[in-house]
């Protein structure tokens, strides 16, 4: 449990989660994108980058279309592995 709590952020009522931790690009906000996976930085949803990637192979490509950091893509993409497999 303590771990799992290490992963939160509390903003009054709201709560932040950092699904793959604090260090890592990808935070669950219901302030932002409707709560949806989103990247902190740039505000671009986890899962928009993942599959722009899966359908171009290029991570390069997909972080100058959007304008984020090639570490974004990464911590994006292992977020929405870490769903494929648990599902």
């Amino acid at each position: 449990m303590q771990d799992f709590l290490k992963e939160l952020e509390f903003f009054g009522r709201d709560i932040v989660w950092w699904p793959l931790e604090k260090g890592k690009q990808v935070v669950i906000d219901p302030r932002r994108n409707f709560g949806q996976p989103t990247v902190a930085k740039s505000g671009v949803p986890a899962q928009i980058l993942a599959r722009s990637v899966r359908a171009n192979s290029s991570e390069e490509l997909v972080a100058r279309w959007y304008e984020v950091q090639p570490e974004e893509i990464r911590d994006a993409i292992e977020f929405e592995e870490s769903l494929a497999k648990a599902a």
